[in-house]
């Protein structure tokens, strides 16, 4: 009998391994297959080794994949478990974010459960246009597919679709629910997945876009000065505290990273929440760390929820930390509370979503979008404090790592930081030391600075894109063209764009008159775009830019920048 239950036991492991053989062999080979120039990868982690050892950052490796597909328009390459298209060429980087928007109308399912948080499956960053599902009928060829998207399959998980789905599926069974396993399995899903798309995505979009007109962000900008003047008088009064303890030169250090970080935080904890706090002087206040809790993502959360979401979601490991989306949605909800039982009305954003709440938020005269035709959704409790908490996801560490590098960038650079000093001190002059927002976003110069950081140092490495509709990539001179299906995903290269040689002349160099008047029209179209382009680019990208403004115009005016010995930050990975 041992020897019999050894027997099965054996023929089973011999099975497993031989499906996974052929699975590997098909996933690793898919570009080949097709003629598209592939970098190969390794088990789990693709190409991704050198992230996983930390031994280059995300920028890097992404910059090295793309310089490998020289000259190709596009090449294939491996996220972890996920294979994507690397799409290198401007043209159709427009077409997928633009021209053809409607077959990629969603983000890579990254967090691939709606039971995680339902808070955090709220946010507009993770919200779908619309759910792929498979139908009563299979369609056999990628032709019967293009004629009705209703029967695309929900594996978006899967690295890999196939007509033939048994290697894929066979591997990928943890990577889904069981009852989704069991239909698909059975060739008969209608009964789970048969419903109109959802487009989530779409309405909370039109929803909020009136929030992030002009206007809008015209009367936020008196709060964001507020905490611009409170890291003012914060620095006077360290640096007065340093000439009377100290005999050294007159040049007070900081953390540039920590000190940026506090400052963002405090102008989302006002501009978004509506919470008054001060992080330089109260630096261990409960707003602070629970921003630093919410935003400091594990490494091993992230790889796992790449590698094996499902698992992840079964042993109860949230990707974010769930005491701190608690707490963040309590001080939402508790401010909004007080609000409506006292009339209390504060031009930021809490004001404006609680206005979407009431299906009263509209579009300023002049300013309507396209989508101002459409009828637009109330939002939830569950939606308001979800959109308020994407502040920090879009804010928290991209805003403070931009000025940290412009920080940087100035001290390294005397000649520019002394012109920007200048029209700054015209400013100054001109407003009696109080700029309005019209002159702030004025300031030519300082969009030029801040426009070639964020040429050298954009937010993400690259965007993501996933495919909802069947697709054909162009052929070009080097590629014949590739199939996507639904669930694929695509990946926007950005910096490696923004580094290339064909774009910008000595891109190492940090040069702000690429953008000036006379010459920003010779950048080429989408090759220059740190928040990404098209209707997915991130909504809050024009309230970035206002952080970014407020906190850097005072420093060159009040406080030069220089450099200590420790030398330029690190790349974030």
């Amino acid at each position: 009998m041992a020897v019999e239950w050894w027997t099965v036991v054996s023929g089973l492991v011999v099975g497993a391994a031989l499906v996974l053989a052929v699975w590997w062999r098909r996933y690793s080979t898919r570009f080949a297959r097709q003629g598209v120039p592939y970098v190969p990868p390794l088990p789990l982690v693709g190409n991704m080794l050198d992230v996983v050892l930390a031994r280059r950052s995300m920028h890097d490796v992404i910059i090295e994949l793309y310089n490998k597909f020289e000259p190709h328009a596009y090449g294939g390459g491996y996220s972890f478990a996920v294979s994507m298209v690397m799409i290198r060429d401007p043209e159709i980087i427009r077409a997928v974010t633009v021209k053809d928007f409607d077959h990629f109308t969603d983000h890579a399912d990254f967090i691939n459960s709606e039971k995680v948080n339902p808070i955090q499956q709220r946010m507009l960053i993770i919200l779908k246009e619309q759910l792929l599902y498979y139908g009563e009928e299979s369609p056999d060829t990628f032709e019967q597919q293009q004629k009705s998207t209703r029967h695309a399959y929900r594996l978006a998980d899967i690295p890999e679709q196939e007509t033939e789905l048994f290697p894929d599926f066979m591997l990928s069974m943890y990577l889904m629910p069981a009852t989704i396993i069991e239909a698909v399995a059975s060739r008969n899903a209608s009964n789970i997945l048969d419903q109109k798309p959802r487009k989530e995505w779409h309405d909370v979009r039109t929803t909020l876009s009136p929030a992030f007109t002009s206007m809008k962000m015209k009367n936020m900008f008196v709060l964001m000065t507020e905490i611009g003047q409170q890291m003012v008088d914060y620095l006077w009064k360290e640096t007065a505290v340093y000439k009377a303890s100290s005999s050294k030169d007159d040049v007070l250090t900081v953390e540039t990273k920590d000190f940026f970080t506090r400052i963002t935080n405090d102008v989302i904890a006002t501009s978004a929440f509506g919470v008054k706090v001060d992080s330089l002087s109260d630096p261990e206040n409960l707003f602070y760390c629970m921003g630093r809790e919410l935003t400091n993502i594990r490494v091993t959360a992230a790889i796992g929820y790449m590698l094996f979401p499902s698992l992840m979601v079964l042993l109860g490991i949230p990707f974010v930390s769930t005491k701190a989306i608690e707490y963040f949605k309590s001080v939402v909800w508790e401010t909004i509370e007080t609000r409506e039982k006292q009339g209390i009305v504060r031009p930021d954003m809490l004001h404006l979503l609680m206005q979407a709440r009431r299906g009263e938020l509209a579009a300023d005269e002049g300013e309507k979008d396209g989508a101002a035709g459409h009828k637009a959704r109330r939002l939830t409790d569950e939606d308001v404090a979800a959109q308020a908490m994407i502040f920090f996801f879009a804010g928290f560490d991209t805003v403070s790592t931009v000025l940290t590098f412009c920080s940087y960038l100035l001290a390294a650079h005397e000649d520019v930081q002394q012109r920007l000093q200048r029209e700054v001190d015209e400013l100054m002059q001109k407003s009696g030391g109080q700029p309005s927002y019209e002159q702030v976003m004025g300031c030519q110069y300082l969009d030029m600075v801040l426009s070639e950081t964020l040429r050298m140092y954009p937010p993400l490495s690259a965007l993501d894109r996933q495919c909802v509709r069947p697709y054909r990539l162009p052929a070009t001179e080097t590629c014949p063209g590739i199939d996507l299906r639904p669930g694929d995903v695509i990946w926007l290269p950005i910096r490696a764009i923004h580094f290339d040689p064909k774009y910008y002349t000595e891109p190492e160099r940090f040069d702000p008159e690429r953008f000036s008047p006379e010459n920003k029209h010779l950048i080429k179209p989408f090759t220059y775009c740190p928040f990404g382009s098209g209707p997915l680019h991130w909504p809050e990208v024009r309230d970035d830019g206002d952080e970014g403004a407020v906190g850097v115009l005072p420093l060159p005016l009040q406080f030069p920048v220089g450099l200590q010995d420790a030398g330029a930050p690190r790349d974030q990975t």
